[in-house]
């Protein structure tokens, strides 16, 4: 695509002539994105089924090119690299080529300026690094490292660079170009799985395929590492996307090889999930080798499989539970039998469809099913952080002196450990399980979260692929947790000035900070729904139309919903 006369320019005119150049290639059916340029043509063109490729250009070093001009260049020519492997080596002196190896995660750095040292022959990027692309497409928030370095050497051609860690660097613009965050759905590995279970994942767009062509051979995939083991999909086999069309109808998927489908209805709903965006409404059918496999079929096969956002509020007062009802304001009426009566048990939490309840008490955990015949039962003992339930009607909670994670399916059963590598040796401070069944989300020592998966089951049932989610300063502290979804975790975090809440996507980290209160003390949430208990202990607050307003007043705990 790229003229001799473009190539003689400097960086920046040579952009310019490459726009240009973008012009004369959109009738084509591909789509030439010079690296720097800030339009993005993917942004604009309509129907994502026929939109055309994105494509990053990236020019060859000038002679007369400073330093910073030089790593300015590299970073184009790393952005484009999938697609041009060939333009980065011009970049590079022979040892630099002999020792660099483009392999691993590739490094996002902040929009920022490459900066000459005094001696001119280290350029340091003023952009922070900001994450990783991972190998299995996950983008990782890496916090506060400073920028990358590259030592130059001028050479007969000019400047060239002559050392530079491995691995591929990329600007946060030039990612947003060249990749599309996408929600892949699997389904809850677990015996009789009911809930898809979203993984994120960042793919790039690829000459010659479609979006959708794109998200459903990393879909055949399988699953990242932060939920491998965790959850199922229902290909098995050897198959591949030959193509995936769309009419005004419906997207028609063309899958080729020896597939081996484990559930149809499963598959349709991993299917519609993951593309849901793309196809706009319109049905979706499969085609296996050619041939009919399954016709099409719209949204009602997620019917039930996404965690329900409905539920009335519920908050504790003297540790009776009591409800709120959907829109209702001022005080509750407290839930049947004892678990509606005062009692000195704290951290309670609700089961799915609110049929029992679970507390702490002096020696453990008690449960109590919700009826007027119910009784408070021990069914763990030993000193523990608030329980969580499970989707599955199981309890779950972390034993703070032996350092044990215990799950009690309730049955009479002696409650069982469940092994957590990655958790040995941490001062775990509170354990949340999300609604989909999968994630785990534990506050550590007070200034941190990590955020795992519930991998395996029966005896080979464990917590693992545990990531820090966030960390705090010394001066501040994680004071609660909660999940709104299966995707999204609320961190109330206190500090010298004040309580900050947090809403953390745990696919990609991105992290919103929603208005705050210094009242703050406890976090409950469920969808769009986010309640509060206060620092005094004397009313519940609902966080709605980008404010706190009082939803209950009187001797109140804390607020709390089902599951999470």
């Amino acid at each position: 695509m790229m003229t001799s006369s473009s190539r003689a320019l400097g960086p920046s005119r040579a952009l310019g002539a490459a726009a240009l150049a973008l012009v004369a290639v959109l009738s084509c059916g591909c789509a030439v994105i010079p690296v720097g340029n800030p339009a993005a043509v993917e942004e604009s063109l309509g129907d994502p089924m026929t939109k055309p490729f994105v494509r990053m250009l990236a020019f060859p070093p000038q002679a007369d090119w400073t330093p910073e001009d030089v790593v300015n260049g590299l970073l184009a020519a790393m952005a484009a690299y999938p697609d041009d492997p060939k333009t980065l080596l011009d970049y590079l002196t022979q040892r630099a080529r002999n020792e660099w190896k483009p392999a691993g995660p590739i490094t996002v750095v902040e929009d920022g300026a490459a900066k000459a040292s005094a001696e001119g022959n280290v350029i340091q990027l003023t952009g922070k690094t900001i994450a990783q692309i991972e190998d299995d497409d996950r983008y990782v928030p890496v916090a506060g490292k400073p920028g990358r370095q590259f030592l130059m050497k001028k050479e007969a051609g000019g400047w060239r660079v002559d050392q530079l860690d491995d691995g591929l660097v990329m600007r946060a613009a030039d990612v947003a170009r060249a990749y599309r965050p996408t929600l892949l759905y699997y389904l809850m590995g677990r015996p009789h799985a009911d809930a898809l279970v979203s993984d994120a994942v960042h793919l790039r767009f690829k000459p010659g395929e479609n979006i959708a062509e794109t998200i459903v051979g990393r879909l055949v995939h399988g699953p990242s590492n932060a939920l491998r083991g965790a959850v199922r999909t229902t290909v098995g086999g050897d198959v591949t996307v030959e193509s995936i069309t769309a009419t005004t109808e419906k997207v028609v998927i063309n899958l080729r090889g020896e597939l081996e489908l484990h559930d149809s209805s499963g598959l349709k709903a991993q299917l519609w999930a993951s593309l849901k965006d793309v196809a706009a409404g319109r049905g979706i059918e499969v085609m296996l080798n050619g041939e009919p496999f399954i016709s099409a079929f719209k949204d009602d096969v997620t019917e039930n499989l996404y965690p329900s956002t409905e539920s009335p509020a519920y908050y504790t007062s003297g540790g009776a539970v009591y409800y709120t009802g959907t829109g209702q304001d001022g005080a509750g009426n407290p839930i049947l039998g004892p678990a509606g009566q005062a009692n000195g048990y704290t951290g309670a939490a609700i089961s799915k469809f609110g049929e029992r309840v679970a507390a702490v008490g002096a020696d453990g955990v008690y449960a109590v099913d919700v009826t007027a015949e119910g009784q408070w039962n021990r069914v763990m003992q030993g000193t523990f952080t608030a329980p969580s339930w499970h989707r599955d009607g199981s309890l779950w909670a972390y034993e703070t002196r032996t350092g044990h994670v215990m799950r009690s399916d309730l049955s009479g059963a002696p409650p069982a450990p469940v092994a957590a590598p990655d958790l040995d040796g941490t001062d775990v401070t509170q354990l949340r399980v999300s609604r989909d069944g999968v994630r785990v989300a534990v506050g550590v020592g007070g200034h941190e979260v990590r955020v795992g998966a519930i991998t395996g089951a029966g005896p080979e049932l464990a917590l693992g692929n545990f990531q820090s989610l966030l960390s705090v300063d010394e001066d501040e502290t994680v004071q609660d947790i909660a999940w709104r979804d299966g995707e999204h975790l609320l961190v109330l975090v206190k500090g010298k000035a004040g309580q900050t809440l947090k809403e953390i996507d745990v696919g990609d980290g991105e992290t919103v900070t929603l208005t705050s209160d210094k009242r703050l003390k406890t976090i409950a949430a469920l969808g769009k729904k986010i309640m509060a208990g206060t620092e005094e202990g004397a009313e519940v607050l609902e966080f709605k139309d980008q404010s706190w307003t009082s939803k209950v007043k009187g001797n109140v705990q804390a607020p709390l919903f089902p599951l999470g």
